[in-house]
């Protein structure tokens, strides 16, 4: 018989209370594990960041060490500059301990410094020092500096004075960065300076000064002068081009028996001044005697304020063609024309410079045919004997030049390879001229200033200072740059209807001078109390509208010198004699200062980068491999 199967009946209720307490324990269990991971986790955490934050501590603590390395590499580069050898990596330090401020050795820390010096190397232009500075410490930890150094020129400075000898600074305008290794004193009359001025004394009257956003600081470093070790560096630099000669210390402060003429000459006609188209001219007189032509100082008995009517400098312009005044006392000759036939030239006796000049000596007017003679009977012309790398250029062999081509010293390596930018004189040397490229002249001895002397492209040009049409000028003198009190600087009498006048004999009234000027002695004025004065009736020459001796100065570069020289003196009828001063700071000096010219023992820091120790272990093959690639 069939049966029907019996539904299924529910479990003991004592059962499911059994099951339930067992499930609410694994998840206690559960979320105490995870609670316990939770925890496990945040003490990682935090373990972590404290291990983070004293490694990051550890790091800052070291990076003050590697820069302090750098420091003391600059320090020793300015106590020694033989220190670092060009294409040499020099060792600072290397594997040194390394001490706190207060000169206590750190535990377990260790320096590498190393410098080399890159880019430029010639001198020329200022190079850059590279320096690795790198800190361990016991962990092995590391940090890495890397420094770019750069020596600052003394072209830096638009003035410049050693000793300031008590004198003041009233009514003064500077236009760029001043120093002084002395107290300085501001009068009343002010003292304006437009870049920044440093004082390694105080300065007394401060409250005169009318300052710069730079402003001022006193109590700075003393910069020590350069000394004549410099000048023995220049003149083997100098040497190798053949460049560097031998004068004498004959005759007064502002005479010489040498003199160089720098000469800008087109190669190419093309109107443009080439990198490669600056030139210079040495004349020397035969006898010592005659410094006085070379210079055109020519004297009447002790004064010097009278042209004389024999001048083998001077003369006129009478019949259109110029005749030095010692040609009119000649025996007659056929050379002569109609018109100089006279005795003394009457030119000479007349208050107008359009009709009488004077000319330094070797100069191709003081010749009866007004062309160029290498030997003029009182001097010669020195020749240029070097090479010519790609030829003697065709132009310095044409007609028009009459041979003056083959006494032309090219101032660019384009011709001559072994050209270092560098001109030495032992002795003095009168300059003047054109410059076209850039040089720095030294001399042993006083350098004078006989004329004008130009850049061949106007400073004031809106060019770059790295641009090739740059040109630029150091003179730097073992003693004294000198503007000479000659006939073409000051203005010189002349007779009129038996009475004596004032009046200039050179083609402008005014002296300019571009370049940076060195002296390890001192840069002043001729003769700065004698000659004509601003007041009487027979006034010098005017600068700019103001009566004056000598009438202005125009100086566009800076002035560097041991003991302050006087531009200008005297006093009642002959107040304001020597030169106006005004003076131009020519800021690309300081970018790009001329060849060789000192430095100041002194470095600035370009910039400092921070470098990844990762697998720098030889930090020398390193330092060589960035030197590479500047």
């Amino acid at each position: 018989m069939n049966r029907l199967r019996a539904a299924p009946t529910a479990p003991p209720a004592r059962r499911l209370a059994q099951d339930e307490t067992g499930a609410a324990l694994v998840l206690v269990l559960l979320l105490l594990a995870a609670i316990a991971m939770l925890a496990v986790g945040a003490v990682l955490m935090t373990s972590n960041a404290v291990a983070i934050n004293h490694s990051e501590h550890s790091q800052r603590q070291l990076e003050p060490l590697a820069i302090a390395g750098i420091e003391r590499a600059r320090a020793r580069l300015a106590l020694d500059k033989t220190l670092v050898r060009s294409g040499v990596t020099t060792t600072i330090e290397e594997n040194s301990a390394v001490s706190d401020a207060h000169g206590t050795a750190i535990a377990g820390v260790r320096r590498w410094t190393y410098v080399r010096q890159g880019g430029n190397t010639s001198g020329e232009y200022l190079p850059v020092y590279y320096v690795l500075s790198m800190v361990e410490d016991a962990a092995g930890r590391r940090v890495l500096r890397r420094a770019q150094l750069t020596q600052q020129s003394f072209a830096q400075f638009a003035y410049f004075a050693d000793e300031f000898g008590g004198l003041m600074v009233n009514g003064d305008r500077f236009s760029g960065p001043v120093h002084f290794n002395d107290h300085i004193t501001i009068g009343s009359g002010k003292g304006y300076f437009n870049g920044r001025l440093t004082v390694s004394g105080r300065i007394n009257g401060k409250q005169n000064g009318v300052y710069g956003r730079d402003g001022y600081k006193e109590y700075a470093d003393e910069i020590p002068l350069p000394d004549t070790r410099d000048l023995d560096d220049l003149e083997a630099l100098a040497s190798k081009a053949g460049y560097n000669f031998t004068s004498s210390s004959a005759g007064n402060a502002g005479e010489a028996i040498l003199r160089i003429e720098f000469v800008f000459v087109d190669l190419n006609k093309d109107g443009v001044r080439d990198a490669n188209e600056g030139f210079f001219k040495v004349y020397e007189v035969k006898n010592a005697a005659n410094t006085g032509f070379v210079v055109a100082t020519q004297k009447v008995g002790s004064s010097k304020e009278i042209i004389e009517l024999t001048s083998a400098n001077c003369g006129d312009y009478a019949g259109g063609s110029f005749r030095a005044a010692r040609w009119h006392h000649l025996p007659w000759s056929l050379l002569m024309p109609e018109a100089h036939k006279h005795e003394i030239g009457p030119a000479l006796r007349k208050n107008n410079a359009a009709e009488h000049r004077c000319f330094l000596g070797g100069a191709k007017e003081l010749t009866l045919t007004e062309t160029f003679f290498a030997d003029d009977g009182i001097g010669v012309w020195k020749k240029y004997t070097g090479p010519w790398l790609v030829g003697k250029p065709a132009r310095l062999s044409e007609p028009d030049l009459n041979g003056e081509g083959d006494y032309l010293w090219p101032l660019s390596p384009t011709f001559n390879p072994n050209v270092k930018g560098v001109i030495h004189v032992r002795g003095k040397v009168a300059v003047s001229g054109v410059l076209r490229g850039r040089v720095t002249l030294a001399a042993t001895y006083n350098i004078i200033v006989a004329d004008d002397i130009l850049y061949a492209t106007d400073p004031g040009a809106e060019i770059g200072c790295g641009d090739t049409r740059r040109d630029m000028l150091g003179l730097f003198s073992g003693r004294d740059i000198v503007l000479a009190n000659n006939n073409l600087n000051a203005p010189r009498k002349v007779e009129t209807a038996g009475s004596l006048y004032y009046t200039n004999w050179d083609d402008t009234s005014d002296e300019r001078i571009d370049g940076v000027l060195l002296a390890l002695g001192s840069h002043y004025v001729e003769d700065v109390g004698t000659g004509a004065g601003s007041k009487g009736t027979n006034p010098g020459e005017p600068c700019q509208g103001q009566a004056f001796g000598r009438g202005c100065i125009f100086y566009n570069g800076g002035s560097i010198m041991k003991s302050v020289g006087a531009h200008e003196g005297g006093s009642g009828s002959q107040q304001n004699q020597g030169h106006l001063n005004r003076s131009a700071f020519d800021v690309c000096a300081a970018v790009n200062p001329p060849p060789y010219f000192p430095t100041t023992g002194q470095f600035f820091l370009n910039k400092m980068i921070e470098e990844d120790p990762t697998n720098k272990t030889d930090l020398k093959k390193y330092l060589e491999l960035l030197d590479v690639g500047g």
